[in-house]
């Protein structure tokens, strides 16, 4: 999990447009996956993770590692995964949207070349 959120942060922060979607203040999501749990912060200066949870957050995802994964690497949507039953949501719908919108603008891609 800590590669995944490590490699979202780093997407995150090539890319100067997903900043202004960033919120002045800490959004904390707590992420649940099997028998894990990590929190991610997102703020417009920052974003940081760690494993250790704090009680109060006001968005909460939990799911199995590989629906997680889909996720924030980009390759599915969360709101999909979540009509899917396969994540579950907690939080409000606005966030949940920022949310969405920051993992699938900081999936990876590659740039194809243009035929000559």
């Amino acid at each position: 999990m800590e590669n995944i959120l490590n490699r979202l942060k780093k997407e995150c922060r090539k890319r100067k447009h997903i900043t202004s979607l960033l919120p002045e203040q800490f959004l904390d999501a707590c992420i649940q996956c099997e028998q894990q749990a990590w929190i991610i912060s997102f703020s417009e200066n920052e974003i940081i993770y760690s494993n250790h949870v704090v009680d109060h957050v006001p968005i909460l995802i939990e799911g199995k590692y590989a629906s997680i994964q889909q996720a924030f690497l980009g390759k599915e949507r969360l709101q999909t995964l979540v009509k899917r039953k396969e994540l579950v949501y907690h939080g409000s719908y606005r966030s949940l949207l920022l949310l969405e919108s920051i993992l699938w603008l900081c999936k990876e891609y590659e740039l194809k070349n243009e035929p000559a």
